[in-house]
């Protein structure tokens, strides 16, 4: 996860990118970052140009990193359907970070898995399940 100030930054983009724009878990966690610490803006150079631009005639101080800096961090989760139990995972792209989830794509539903603690049976956990499940330390 993100570390410092930047936590404040990076998680309500995740979720906005979820909820407003309807990306799955790994596109939003992928999605370029943006941080403000007064009076500065700093970004991935995945930034559109034109947000750029439009962010410096408003008087902005931009910091432009790099792509997938991993200044901004990794983000992962587990996003679980409320209706269907189906879970869908999201991990780091950012830099040599390791997921704490792997994927496991189940041929039938007696593949069984444990998530520090939580019985997941071929991609499927319930909310009560899911919220007791930690990465590992």
């Amino acid at each position: 996860m993100p570390g410092a100030t930047r936590i404040i930054s990076v998680l309500p983009q995740i979720i906005m990118n979820i909820v407003d724009y309807g990306e799955d878990l790994q596109a939003a966690i992928d999605e370029p970052r943006i941080h403000y610490r007064s009076p500065l803006i700093q970004m991935e150079s995945r930034v559109p140009t034109g947000v750029r631009r439009a962010l410096q005639r408003m008087g902005y101080t931009l910091e432009v990193k790099g792509p997938f800096d991993l200044y901004f961090g990794g983000a992962q989760g587990i996003l679980i359907d409320p209706q269907t139990g189906r879970m869908q995972d999201g991990a780091p792209t950012r830099g040599a970070q390791a997921p704490w989830l792997m994927r496991k794509e189940a041929a039938n539903a007696s593949v069984h898995t444990t998530i520090s603690g939580a019985r997941v049976s071929a991609g499927r956990c319930t909310s009560s399940e899911a919220r007791t499940a930690r990465p590992p330390r």
